[in-house]
Order: structure tokens, then C-alpha cells, then sequence
């Protein structure tokens, strides 16, 4: 089995780098999504691949052509990709963007891509699934502010899903993960400091989009281990302390948490005389972190995983009032 999903991986990395450096030379060429002579183009590149290679696992696999989850998540990540190019030929408003995102919610939704928590009603679980969705895709958004940030502290987070659905044998997450994780590498070639591409806006909706639609198709434990229910909050816990970070200290500024501002975590680092390839390594560190205590929430008795949460817990408010002093 590892044999023909590390085949997939293969598939998606080669795919990856064959279309971003493709669509990178066609944009300089026609000078198209270019900003400082960077193309925006990595997240086209990556959604072509990710594609393709789902579409060839359904062509090899037994699996019907019709297994609703995988179209639901192709679908709504193709809506999210269109209209982040779109947004990175002129800007959205925030209620233009949150209306795609809520239509790509409800495919996902619709498809079965979501949460199903035993002990609350189905209408909870689309209410958490809708606010899970547009959630983890703002925060990958708003985590791409440095050249290979975003690409880079996803790396372990898919990772993490599939060793969890290798564990469970979730041929869904595994096949989900393995491919998204391919595609990231095969653009990350181009996109380590110095950048020669970006993903741009549609590339970071685009990946937010799937790693919370991979995160809804894992299953984390059995009943009667409810603390792994916060397996997927830790898993992505990067992703979601930089952006609940980033929102504190625009309130504290007086600033409004949808404006924009230079307040991100890794711009401290930064501030703080770091090297990008060192700020990079600590934002790597700090998504290990966060992924390992995630799936230790998934594997371990209820006392030991509230014991990981507190610990996850009181680390983050640590590296909160230590970083909210950094002026920048």
C-alpha cells in the first residue's frame, strides 16, 4: 500500500514542478501576474497537478467515479483557485471573498466533507464544518508573508494526516494528504528565499481550502476518547495561533482585524534580526510543535491528551506575550 501511495506522492511532486515552472515562464513571458518580476502563479501550477493526480488515483483505483468527497473537494478548490487569480488581478472586498468561500463551504459540506461528531445534531456539524472550512483557509491566507512560509509549516501538517490515516487505514486522507503534500514540495523548489515564484492569493486560499477539507475527512479516534476531537485544532495549531495572534495585536493597535498590517509573527521574528532561512526554520519548529501534540491528542487516553492540550495551551500564551513585545 505504501508502495502505490508513495507512487502518488511521486506523481504529484513530478506533476508540481513540471507546471509551476511551465506557467512561471508562460506569465514572465506575457508579463501576467508578475509583482517585482516574481509571478504569482505557484497556486495554478500546484491545482493543476493536485488535480490531476486525484483523477488518475480515481482512474486506477476500485473506487467509484462517482465517491462524492473527492469530487466536492476538487470542485470547491478549483472555485477558491478562480477567484484568488482573479484577487490577485484586483483585489476582492472581504464580503466578495467570504461569499466564494461560503459557496465552496457548502460543496464540501453537500459532498460529505465534514465534521460528524456522535453526540451533536447534523446541523451543528454543518455549523462547525462551514466555520472550520472558511476558518483554516483565511489563516493559510494570512500565513503567506514570506518567501516559502506557508508552503513550509504545511509540510508537517500533511504529514501528520497521513501517518493518523495510515494508522486508521483512511485510504481517503491518505490518498488526500500524500498528493497535497507532493504538490506543496514540487512548488516549494521555487518558492525557498529567494523566491522565484509565489503562490499568490489563489495558490494560499487554495491550499488553506484542502488541508481543512484533508483535516474533516480524518478520523482521529474511537468513542470514548472525546479529547481527540481537538486533534485537528492542534494538528493546525500554526496555522490557527498565527492568524488568532496576528487578530490580538491588530485589536490592540485599535485596527481592524480584516485591515491589513505588518503585525505577523514571522515579520517579528524578523524585526528581531533573523535571517529569513532562520525565521523559516522557527516557523518550521513551531508547526512540529503544535503537529506533534496534535497527534498525540490522537493516540493517547483522555487523562494523558488533556495533560498535551494544557501544555499546547500554556506554551502558546508563553510565545504570545513574548512575541507582542517585539515592536515592528
Amino acid at each position: 500500500m505504501l508502495v502505490s501511495f508513495g507512487a502518488l506522492f511521486l506523481l504529484s511532486f513530478s506533476l508540481s514542478v513540471f507546471f509551476v515552472m511551465l506557467i512561471k515562464q508562460i506569465a514572465k513571458k506575457y508579463n501576467i501576474l508578475v509583482i517585482r518580476d516574481i509571478p504569482m502563479t505557484g497556486g495554478i501550477g500546484m491545482a493543476l497537478a493536485f488535480s490531476i493526480t486525484v483523477l488518475v488515483f480515481l482512474c486506477g483505483s476500485s473506487r467509484s467515479w462517482l465517491a462524492p468527497e473527492f469530487w466536492g473537494i476538487v470542485l470547491a478548490s478549483v472555485i477558491v483557485l478562480v477567484a484568488g487569480v482573479v484577487d490577485d488581478v484586483r483585489e476582492l472586498s472581504v464580503a466578495q471573498k467570504f461569499f466564494i468561500q461560503t459557496i465552496a463551504a457548502f460543496i464540501l459540506i453537500a459532498s460529505g466533507v465534514k465534521t460528524n461528531i456522535i453526540f451533536v445534531g447534523a446541523e451543528l456539524n454543518a455549523l462547525f464544518s462551514f466555520l472550520w472550512i472558511i476558518g483554516i483557509t483565511n489563516a493559510v491566507n494570512l500565513l503567506d508573508v514570506m518567501d516559502g512560509l506557508a508552503a513550509t509549516v504545511c509540510l508537517p501538517i500533511l504529514i501528520c494526516f497521513f501517518a493518523i490515516s495510515f494508522l486508521n487505514n483512511d485510504v481517503t486522507t491518505l490518498v488526500l494528504s500524500m498528493t497535497l503534500a507532493g504538490t506543496i514540495l514540487g512548488f516549494l523548489i521555487f518558492n525557498i528565499p529567494p523566491a522565484k515564484v509565489y503562490m499568490g492569493n489563489s495558490g494560499s486560499h487554495f491550499l488553506g481550502l484542502l488541508l481543512a477539507a484533508i483535516a474533516l475527512t480524518a478520523r482521529y479516534a474511537p468513542s470514548g476518547r472525546e479529547m481527540a476531537l481537538f486533534s485537528p485544532f492542534l494538528i493546525l495549531g500554526f496555522p490557527i495561533f498565527d492568524t488568532a495572534f496576528l487578530v490580538m495585536m491588530r485589536i490592540k493597535k485599535g485596527k481592524s482585524a480584516f485591515n491589513k498590517s505588518n503585525d505577523h509573527l514571522a515579520l517579528r521574528y524578523l524585526k528581531q534580526g533573523h535571517s529569513k532561512a532562520k525565521t523559516l526554520i522557527l516557523m518550521l519548529v513551531l508547526s512540529v510543535f503544535f503537529v506533534v501534540c496534535g497527534f498525540s491528542l490522537s493516540r493517547v487516553p483522555n487523562l494523558a491528551a488533556f495533560v498535551v492540550l494544557v501544555v499546547a495551551v500554556v506554551f502558546s500564551f508563553l510565545l504570545t506575550k513574548k512575541m507582542s513585545h517585539v515592536d515592528i
